[in-house]
């Protein structure tokens, strides 16, 4: 079980593929964003009660502004 935060460096793993959250409407729906080396992303949304207990943290992305400096 996984409380959804919005973030753009936390990614997730739902459904079998890495998803980034973009926007919830909390306790209705949350709104994804797939990660994709070959296709394009594609942009869903599903209900946030299965998102809470299907999805998993399973890594964070750098964010590359702070190391620029």
């Amino acid at each position: 079980m996984t409380f959804p935060r919005i973030s753009d460096t936390i990614v997730y793993e739902y459904d079998g593929k890495k998803v980034i959250l973009w926007q919830q409407d909390i306790f209705r729906k949350v709104y994804i964003r797939t990660i994709s080396q070959t296709d394009g992303s594609t942009w869903t949304s599903v209900s946030w009660w299965k998102f809470l207990f299907n999805a998993k943290i399973v890594d964070h992305l750098q964010d590359v502004k702070k190391s620029a400096y």
